[in-house]
């Protein structure tokens, strides 16, 4: 899967060096110059106990499953899911700055050229995908686009699908019903990114091909 990481601080770098290492194809994008020429210098602007061996894993050898850059609009087009990962800073009277979150998904739209996942990983307030200015941006830019598609529930998603991605910690997805989603998913992939669940129910007892991160 072609995969796009927008905002590589902590937790978009360590996300994207996961999913390259699950065996995706990584972009990971920044406007912070310096540090996507740290990046492919071979270090890290942040500490991460084993990460930077994952990395280079993950760089050369066969795989170059993972590459870093400034370039957005070339990230943008050439990956199938795009993760929003940018900080979302404390402002004077507490609540979160939203603006780069905002930012970032004006350029998407400015970039995409066909379908896209985009998967917000942010820490934003609740009802953010509802704001009324932002649904006027993205209806703007995306009116020319089809192929978007919104279901009634998780289970409907679901279906047919090659892989589940878990990115929320919602409590209504962490009582998934396993034995109905083995049925309706094309393949049996599950990635864990809350770490919700345990390998042990999910893939030894219901048969599941189950990754998780940092454990």
């Amino acid at each position: 899967m072609k995969i796009a990481i927008i905002g590589i601080g902590y937790v978009g770098l360590v996300t994207g060096v996961c999913l390259a290492d699950f065996g995706n194809n990584i972009i990971c994008v920044d406007n912070d110059k310096e540090k996507i020429d740290i990046l492919n210098k071979g270090q890290l602007p942040i500490y991460e106990p084993g990460l930077k061996e994952i990395i280079e894993r993950n760089r050369h050898y066969n795989y170059k499953r993972i590459e870093f850059t400034n370039d957005i609009k070339y990230a943008v087009e050439n990956s199938e899911v795009i993760f929003i990962t940018v900080g979302t800073p404390e402002k004077e009277d507490s609540n979160a700055d939203l603006k780069y979150v905002f930012e970032v998904t004006k350029d998407i739209a400015c970039h995409m050229n066909n379908y896209k996942v985009i998967v917000d990983k942010s820490t934003v307030p609740i009802g953010t995908g509802k704001n009324k200015r932002n649904k006027r941006k993205a209806k703007k830019k995306l009116k020319h686009l089809e192929g978007i598609i919104f279901y009634k529930d998780e289970y409907e998603a679901i279906e047919g699908a090659d892989a589940l991605v878990i990115i929320t910690e919602w409590n209504q997805f962490r009582r998934l019903d396993f034995a109905k989603i083995k049925k309706i998913m094309k393949d049996n992939y599950i990635f864990d990114l809350r770490n919700i669940y345990s390998k042990e129910i999910v893939e030894k007892e219901n048969g599941f091909k189950y990754f998780s991160v940092g454990r």
